[in-house]
């Protein structure tokens, strides 16, 4: 099957705000690195690279992703393929650590405490050889990885939450108009 012409039109429209997005966040790390961290401008122009030529893969992946043939399943279309495989394993990976270090990010004595503050760790640099820093820390010395595990969970907790009302929402009114239907039927 032919790839239709907005499938290139949206490609080259992702690149172009990926791009822009990289020169905005460039310009704004290279002042950052050289007022708070007093480093070289590219210091995280590198970091930045990385992810951008990460999101280019991830994109690619997904671009040859032939969405018509979602709509219309045939014989070689099956529902559980492998990038569904990858996004949803993906997603449970992503929950688990977030449900997992829950006890630690709660816990009061925890370094990854969410709210934990080490004066003396005001807006660090991630640092790999202790875990609670592997993000870094706010100016207050707060864990990173910490609050990002935490915010994950209420983040995910929250789109649990919206998916599970709007699966009652939709069968309360599906039921409603089946019956009002069978009833407008039965009289007319």
């Amino acid at each position: 099957m032919a790839r239709l012409r907005t499938d290139w039109i949206l490609f080259l429209t992702i690149v172009a705000m990926v791009f822009f997005g990289l020169v905005m966040l460039y310009s704004a790390s290279s002042a950052v690195a050289e007022l708070r961290y007093h480093v070289a401008p590219y210091y995280f122009v590198v970091r930045q690279i990385f992810w951008a030529f990460v999101s280019f893969l991830v994109l690619m992946y997904f671009k040859r992703t032939d969405y018509r043939r979602m709509n219309s399943p045939t014989k070689n279309f099956h529902p559980i393929s492998r990038r569904l495989i990858i996004g949803g394993g993906l997603l449970l990976v992503i929950f688990a650590a977030c449900v997992l270090t829950l006890p630690l990010t709660l816990n009061r004595h925890s370094n990854l405490y969410f709210d934990q503050q080490h004066a003396h760790s005001g807006q660090l640099a991630p640092d790999s050889s202790q875990l609670w820093m592997w993000f870094g820390t706010t100016k207050l010395g707060q864990s990173l990885l910490g609050r990002c595990l935490a915010g994950g969970v209420i983040s995910l907790l929250i789109g649990i939450a919206a998916a599970a009302i709007s699966v009652v929402l939709g069968v309360a009114v599906g039921v409603v108009v089946a019956v009002v239907e069978r009833w407008g039927d039965a009289g007319g």
